[in-house]
């Protein structure tokens, strides 16, 4: 018996390059940080939107030291 196996992702684009492919994420994680900063903003307060402004600032911090 004959198996097929699939090297994922199953749908392969021809052009598409990891560099692309992080470009991509990285403006979808922007669009919700943005979303989430608003929702934070109008229904918290902006000390919140600032803590959560802080937090990312500090994660970008970590992320390059490390």
């Amino acid at each position: 018996m004959k198996f097929a196996f699939h090297v994922s992702p199953n749908e392969q684009q021809k052009h598409a390059s990891t560099q692309q492919i992080m470009r991509d994420l990285t403006i979808a994680l922007g669009v919700v940080f943005l979303c989430s900063l608003a929702y934070y903003a109008i229904s918290y307060g902006v000390n919140y939107a600032l803590q959560e402004i802080i937090l990312l600032a500090a994660s970008l911090v970590t992320t390059f030291v490390c």
